[in-house]
């Protein structure tokens, strides 16, 4: 996907959590090896501007899933 543009990225992560998905099966559907990057890059936009949401509201919890926000 490196060629993919970050609203291309976006738009893919949020049609593949549409069922809630782990930041590894994330960062695995996007063949990115880097925790820190998706994390940061990808998720935290995502989470910031309510398109995702936590599973669990404890933010850091060790089964923390994300799930594309119904609208």
């Amino acid at each position: 996907m490196e060629s993919d543009t970050q609203s291309e990225i976006f738009n893919n992560v949020l049609e593949f959590c549409k069922e809630p998905k782990t930041a590894k099966e994330i960062r695995n559907y996007l063949d990115i090896s880097s925790k820190r990057y998706v994390a940061y890059k990808i998720l935290k936009p995502l989470v910031d501007c309510n398109k995702l949401e936590y599973t669990n509201k404890k933010r850091n919890a060790s089964n923390q899933r994300y799930v594309t926000v119904k609208r």
